[in-house]
């Protein structure tokens, strides 16, 4: 009996070859915006399947760096330093402000990813000689909520405003005795908390003023009515929350500065 014949071209089913794993790209840390001292390091860490992947820095020149890569994991440590922070802040012109700024990864096959960042205008021991209780544990877990700019002020910030700067002769903003402040505050339509000899922390303020000329808005309360948490502009510098409101040193000692360096002192009036 004759063997039949056998084609592997007909006889087999046909071979569904697999099908490639998409390519993918995630942050792994950090992963919120993140808030840096000048001269610190932070590791940048992300997982993907592609076979390299680079970040940008953001600058004059744009910093390109490869990462290292162990298995699906790429990682690159860089230190930010004082041309990150002007370049950051100070971008568009010498006067005008960018906020936020984007580190950028990138994979061979186009996929991208990024975190914002801001680099800090003064050093630890500057933030907390001015606030004591001001502490922060990592670039993601700190009290700064916007970066450093000039275009606003702590009495700006107060009273909701963030494209300028208000005190004593600049744009119309009360001199630093009492009595002014109070009459600039309720022109504003705001109450005095009590009296200018005995202020009331207790009647849910929406802002402090303090004794070195600085105002800080008021965002949450205890249940008796007193300040919990404040939102402040220091200065020149960043958007910072702080729990509590008497919260600030009278002065402090600064490296490179002969002297104490005043800070905001004592709550000396409150409004609503």
């Amino acid at each position: 009996m004759p063997v039949p014949s056998y084609s592997p071209l007909t006889n087999d089913p046909p071979v569904t070859p697999p099908n490639p794993q998409p390519s993918y790209l995630t942050l792994v840390s950090p992963k919120s915006t993140i808030f840096v001292l000048k001269g610190e390091q932070v590791t940048f860490k992300v997982e993907s399947n592609a076979a390299s992947v680079t970040m940008t820095i953001p600058s004059d020149k744009p910093i390109i760096r490869q990462m290292i890569k162990i298995g699906t994991t790429f990682t690159y440590t860089y230190t930010f330093s004082s041309t990150d922070f002007y370049y950051a802040q100070w971008i568009d012109s010498a006067s005008s402000y960018s906020g936020l700024k984007q580190i950028t990864f990138r994979t061979d096959t186009g996929l991208t990813a990024s975190v914002d960042y801001a680099v800090l205008k003064r050093t630890r021991d500057y933030y907390s000689g001015m606030q004591p209780s001001l502490i922060w544990t990592s670039p993601t877990s700190t009290p700064f909520l916007a970066p450093a700019t000039e275009e606003y002020n702590c009495l700006a910030f107060a009273i909701g405003i963030q494209n300028r700067w208000i005190a004593g002769n600049r744009n119309g903003g009360p001199e630093k005795d009492l009595k002014t402040v109070v009459d600039y505050m309720q022109g504003k339509g705001y109450t005095l908390c009590g009296t200018i000899e005995n202020p009331d922390y207790s009647d849910t303020p929406k802002i402090i003023y303090y004794e070195n000329y600085h105002f800080a808005k008021v965002v949450a309360w205890y249940n008796n009515g007193t300040p919990k948490t404040i939102h402040y502009k220091m200065g020149e510098d960043e958007l910072i929350k702080a729990e509590g409101y008497n919260v600030f040193s009278k002065e402090f000692q600064v490296e490179h500065y002969s002297g104490a360096f005043p800070s905001y002192g004592k709550p000396v009036l409150c409004f609503k």
